[in-house]
């Protein structure tokens, strides 16, 4: 029988490189401004950029 090395934390199947790092990521205070972005290495970079560029020129706007 094939043994998979994923293993779920909260239901959610993951890698083997997330292991012992769920916890602490669970944890992480937050503040009520955050932002987060996930993705897989390499997936939709083009977007991200143009995503990122967008949220920066927007808070150099409200600094200002």
């Amino acid at each position: 029988m094939f043994e998979s090395k994923y293993f779920k934390f909260d239901g959610v199947r993951l890698p083997p490189f997330c292991r012992g790092k769920m916890e602490e990521i669970a944890n992480f205070p937050l503040g009520s401004s955050d932002l987060w972005i996930v993705m897989y290495p390499k997936s939709e970079l083009i977007l991200y950029r143009k995503l990122n560029l967008k949220l920066a020129s927007t808070a150099v706007h409200k600094m200002w």
